[in-house]
């Protein structure tokens, strides 16, 4: 029998905005994983009650395949050991590389009869955290086939540097490896749906776009903490539509936002002047991205932080 296994099982909000990168990443794939992939069960981990019952009432939601849905087994993370002791796991894969990577590579060695590979997808690379999960990874007794999966060149170069920075530190000279954790790049997946041919005036008629301009569109997290700043690249167009008068532009600002994040890209468009020439749409349903992507001659993608590794709206 072939079965997956995973812990904190790609499910981590219930919002269906999914706004982070990260929940977005992990929720397509673990949804396409269910519809597509040929595992004869799927063994899910939730930490707690309240995420067990979020996660089967998403899965529920989202799964129409009766026969996909009878091959789901959740479980509670107090029950790892003894279904690593009894099950025969084809591969644990982790939405993420650093919590619980090193724990389940003890629990496997320890308790598992046939050893299963262990790997997990990174994401934003932190300085500090980056270094406390990488030190965790290399002390831990890693087999030949676990792997941790870069989604980008950029992200296994620092994955792969922070490694030779630890193993040439004295402090760890009595740790001794048998095996180094392998790195594979493996690029970030999108939905089919963007696949899907829109004609470019189609998509500017629904949303009420001029047919004539040249559209602009930036599609990310209204977040100054999280994402970026916009205040930058709205001076940047000031710039451009003053020197540029024979040519319509319009820019759509889109994305997902809090209020206050909201009014406060709204005062610096008042500021900037540029209330006639952009457009805000926020918080919509992701229907509507090939629309918006459909309209734009131009994408922008915006991130002034520097801990990204890949951007799925690049993708």
């Amino acid at each position: 029998m072939k079965v997956f296994g995973t812990i904190y099982p790609f499910i981590e909000t219930d919002e269906t905005s999914l706004k982070y990168g990260r929940h977005v990443a992990n929720f397509e794939f673990i949804k396409y994983l269910l519809l597509k992939s040929s595992f004869d069960e799927y063994h899910l981990f939730c930490l707690n009650v309240n995420h067990f019952n979020m996660t089967k009432k998403i899965l529920l939601k989202e799964l129409d395949s009766g026969k996909q849905k009878e091959k789901i087994r959740l479980f509670l993370y107090n029950h790892l050991i003894d279904q690593i002791k009894t099950s025969e796991y084809y591969i644990f894969h982790l939405g993420g590389w650093g919590y619980f990577f090193p724990g389940l590579v003890y629990l496997r060695n320890t308790y598992a009869k046939n050893k299963f590979p262990i790997t997990g997808i990174i994401h934003s690379l932190n300085g500090i955290e980056t270094k406390y999960h990488a030190l965790k990874i290399y002390a831990a007794p890693v087999l030949p086939y676990d792997t941790i999966i870069c989604s980008s060149k950029a992200g296994e170069r620092v994955i792969q540097k922070i490694f030779k920075e630890i193993e040439s530190d004295y402090t760890l000279a009595n740790i001794r490896k048998i095996h180094n954790v392998k790195t594979e790049i493996i690029p970030l997946g999108f939905d089919d749906m963007y696949l899907n041919s829109y004609e470019k005036h189609e998509c500017r008629q629904r949303l009420g776009l001029p047919l004539n301009s040249v559209v602009l569109l930036t599609l990310n997290r209204f977040s100054p903490h999280t994402k970026a700043d916009l205040s930058p690249l709205f001076k940047t167009f000031q710039r451009l539509i003053t020197n540029i008068n024979d040519v319509p532009i319009q820019i759509i600002i889109a994305g997902a936002g809090r209020e206050n994040e909201i009014d406060f890209i709204k005062q610096v468009l008042s500021e900037c002047n540029l209330k006639n020439h952009v457009r805000i749409i926020s918080n919509f349903k992701s229907e509507l991205k090939p629309i918006l992507y459909g309209a734009a001659d131009i994408y922008i993608s915006v991130s002034d932080n520097l801990q990204e590794t890949f951007g799925i709206s690049v993708v």
